[in-house]
């Protein structure tokens, strides 16, 4: 050790009680770095996760989004539909497509929690 060379040079004598206490407080100072590497591990996870989770909720809204705004178009040719039959005229209907699913690809982890 390090300490223990130094005290010598300095002409400390160590008894047994502190070279075996000087032992667990390397001991646990090197445990506690270790558990702070793995907190930091733990903590770059979770902020993967929550960037995930971020993208997710933003897909999910364009989806929701497409969605409705499709709906709202379907209805309004359902309501103009209506009104040309009562008025006994043709009625085409416009091809619509604003949600289309395969826009809206997640990542496996997120549609495996999702189900």
């Amino acid at each position: 050790d390090d300490f223990h060379r130094e005290a010598a040079n300095e002409g400390l004598k160590l008894d047994e009680a502190q070279v075996g206490s000087e032992q667990a407080l390397e001991d646990m100072r090197d445990q506690g770095a270790s558990q702070l590497m793995a907190w930091e591990t733990r903590l770059l996870e979770a902020d993967d996760a929550k960037s995930k989770c971020d993208k997710a909720v933003q897909l999910l809204n364009a989806m929701r989004e497409a969605y409705f705004k499709e709906l709202g178009v379907l209805r309004e040719q359902l309501y103009r539909q209506d009104k040309a039959k009562k008025a006994r005229a043709l009625y085409v209907p416009d091809d619509v497509t604003i949600f289309d699913p395969s826009d809206y690809v997640v990542d496996d982890e997120v549609s495996r929690l999702v189900k």
